[in-house]
């Protein structure tokens, strides 16, 4: 789990505003920002899974993987990250390599 500072709230993305790239699985929402770190949010619909628990696994298998490829550290960038169908955690690391792409 990323610490506090580095997750975003909704209240905080702007809808209007941002670049939306695409992964075969993944959406994600890319708005710059002021400040030295990203943040990130990610949603994991009901379309996915209606099972919660598989939903979680989800979402912390995308926190890990951020945290574990060091995205939280370039500066800069609020991050939402949408799971679209089809989503599982054996491919998770090929479709976050677009995000790192995008951010170097």
């Amino acid at each position: 789990m990323l610490a506090k500072k580095f997750r975003l709230r909704s209240a905080d993305f702007k809808k209007e505003k941002g670049k939306a790239i695409k992964a075969p699985h993944l959406l994600f929402r890319v708005q710059s920002t002021t400040f030295p770190f990203s943040r990130f949010a990610v949603v994991v619909p009901k379309s996915i899974d209606r099972r919660a628990t598989r939903r979680n696994a989800l979402r912390r298998a995308i926190y890990r993987n951020l945290h574990r490829n060091h995205l939280h550290h370039i500066a800069g960038y609020d991050i939402v990250i949408y799971g679209l169908r089809g989503l599982n955690r054996d491919r998770l690391d090929e479709e976050m390599i677009i995000l790192k792409q995008y951010l170097n």
